[in-house]
């Protein structure tokens, strides 16, 4: 930020912003990286997707480089209503200045302009990802399940879902 306003733009993700966005995820847990790689490469292959509003991954952009990602999707069971967060990672050097809040403002604005009843975004019980639950929790979201081990033993996924 600066002069209290942000130094960087919300916008869709593009195609050529992938390598980007794989590195930011890949900093954060090489696994993740990987399954994001696979995710970006079927979304941007499939221009239904990208055509559709059910689904669109954002990136956060300053001076030209992309320093943060998150996204949305429909219910992949086609609830109605339903949508979820997808890929939300900012750039280990500019967190702490609202990037994750801006980011994710902008996908709750996105899912409640589709009059959705809820959405729901799943992560981790390693402390890695602390930060990210405490932000969720911020924003109104409430652990709704966990599933005890189901990373590894001892890493649990957490579900945390809120009222739109």
């Amino acid at each position: 930020m600066t002069d209290g306003k942000m130094s960087y733009e919300i916008r869709p993700m593009a195609e050529r912003d992938t390598d980007e966005v794989v590195r930011i995820i890949n900093a954060h847990e090489p696994t993740d990286g990987d399954c994001a790689a696979r995710y970006y490469a079927e979304y941007f292959g499939d221009p239904q997707r990208i055509a559709s509003a059910d689904e669109e991954p954002l990136v956060a952009v300053e001076e030209g480089g992309v320093i943060g990602v998150c996204g949305f999707q429909a219910d992949a069971y086609l609830t109605p209503d339903i949508y979820w967060l997808s890929w939300f990672y900012v750039d280990q050097t500019c967190r702490g200045r609202g990037v994750g809040s801006a980011l994710l403002q902008r996908v709750i604005e996105s899912v409640r302009a589709f009059e959705a009843r809820k959405l729901f975004v799943d992560t981790s019980s390693d402390p890695i990802y602390q930060d990210a639950v405490e932000l969720y929790e911020r924003f109104g979201f409430q652990v709704e399940g966990v599933l005890a081990d189901y990373y590894e033993e001892g890493e649990d996924s957490i579900m945390l879902g809120m009222r739109m």
